[in-house]
């Protein structure tokens, strides 16, 4: 497993390709502290209007703040708007030479 994901990042880079497709990563966005968008997640799986916790390769993303409202939610793609406070990586993410959990 591990060869693999080493291989998937070698091939992003000689190929200038996306890596967080390219390695099932998740691409956040933070607009100030007013939005955080996350594409490429494995869903919600909490939610309250100081908390929000979505699930990333490799594991989660917490989000605190006031007022969090999902302004969006589809397949890929996952739009929190409120006062954010911060986010968080929890369980961390896998780099490409570490062995795959799949």
């Amino acid at each position: 497993m591990r060869y693999r994901k080493a291989l998937r990042f070698g091939l992003a880079s000689m190929f200038e390709l996306p890596q967080d497709l390219v390695l099932d990563m998740p691409r956040i966005t933070i607009i100030g502290s007013l939005q955080v968008t996350v594409q490429n997640h494995r869903g919600l799986l909490e939610y309250r209007p100081d908390r929000v916790v979505i699930g990333i390769s490799g594991g989660q993303l917490l989000v605190t703040g006031e007022e969090m409202v999902i302004a969006t939610i589809q397949e890929e793609e996952v739009c929190v708007t409120g006062i954010l406070q911060s986010v968080v990586f929890e369980g961390g993410l896998l780099r490409p030479d570490e062995p795959d959990h799949e």
